[in-house]
């Protein structure tokens, strides 16, 4: 399997017991696509203008890519950024943009159904997610132009094993480790995926990595994967976006975990990056912005898309409000 720079995230639902004033939000999985560079740069998605911003030092925050309503993101050793789209028959293909927003629309691999989470190999092959539900199974494909070549999973479920033996529940985030490996999470749980397609569970019921204790969070966290962002630390920590607890937990290198940071009230952690030590959070609610989590605790709201804006897309693009759930 060959080694790939990229954070790549995806879905989020709302949870908790007591409605509070509704909040933006686009229809279907949230987006949860954002991608912090060691330059500084931050690339992030808005489902709500279909847009992916750019935001690096000492130019601010500018509309990178348009009209591409894909829900992750993933870059490429050579500073490539790679997204995807899906067209109005219901076909998701990928594109790629290079550092000067130039676009190309790849003629392939094509995501498989569900692929809401990707990451990009160094030869331009994809692996991708397929299915989501008992229904579709859950199945991880690698994706080299209109071939999709097997790598674990079938049915839904949970166990570890080689390629069709293992079982995935809901995958809501992919990404790689500084090392290579490929880590997912799914379900309530982070497991790995060796270059030879076995799987192995790397944390397993641990509190936080669960949702809320309510029905409501339960019942949308087994059926849509509400772990919805991974990133790997160099030191061998795990950073999760657990949506249903509105936090980001951080597993460490000896599997105990902890609640590094909670989203303020009326807004909801979708994905997350690191780089330079800091963690970069990409959040849903009045809007989109991204926080970043310093080393020594501090965090600070570096990008937003102001509320008139995302009621401006909104609107433009036939959205509607989504109330939002807190417990």
């Amino acid at each position: 399997m060959n080694r790939l720079h990229s954070v790549a995230l995806p879905l989020i639902l709302a949870s908790g017991a007591i409605p509070t004033i509704p909040t933006l939000g686009p229809p279907g999985p949230l987006p949860s696509g954002i991608v912090a560079m060691e330059n500084g740069t931050v690339y992030f998605v808005d489902s709500f203008s279909h847009t992916v911003w750019r935001l690096q030092p000492g130019t601010g925050l500018e509309a990178f890519v348009s009209g591409r309503n894909g829900r992750a993101l993933c870059v490429d050793g050579d500073g490539h950024l790679y997204g995807t789209h899906e067209d109005d028959a219901g076909r998701t293909t990928v594109w790629r943009a290079a550092r000067n927003g130039s676009v190309v629309d790849l003629a392939g691999p094509e995501v498989p159904e569900y692929g809401h989470a990707f990451v990009v190999e160094d030869d331009g092959g994809m692996i991708a997610t397929s299915g989501m539900d008992r229904r579709s199974g859950v199945r991880l494909l690698r994706a080299g132009g209109h071939d999709h070549e097997f790598i674990a999973g079938g049915r839904m479920g949970f166990r570890d094993g080689a390629g069709a033996d293992a079982r995935f529940l809901p995958i809501g985030g992919m990404t790689r480790t500084v090392d290579g490996e490929l880590l997912v999470t799914s379900g309530g749980a982070i497991r790995r995926i060796n270059a030879d397609g076995s799987v192995e569970t790397v944390a397993k019921d641990e509190r936080l990595l669960k949702p809320r204790h309510s029905l409501l969070a339960r019942f949308f966290g087994d059926g849509h994967g509400h772990l919805t962002g991974i990133a790997a630390g160099p030191a061998g920590e795990i950073f999760v976006v657990n949506s249903a607890r509105n936090a980001v937990i951080r597993v460490n290198a000896d599997g105990s975990a902890d609640e590094i940071m909670k989203s303020e009230s009326g807004w909801k952690p979708t994905g997350v990056s690191t780089a330079n030590g800091s963690l970069y959070i990409l959040e849903y609610g009045r809007g989109v912005r991204v926080r970043r989590l310093d080393a020594n605790g501090a965090v600070s709201t570096i990008a937003q898309v102001k509320p008139e804006r995302a009621v401006a897309a909104t609107s433009a693009f036939g959205r509607f409000l989504v109330p939002r759930m807190i417990g």
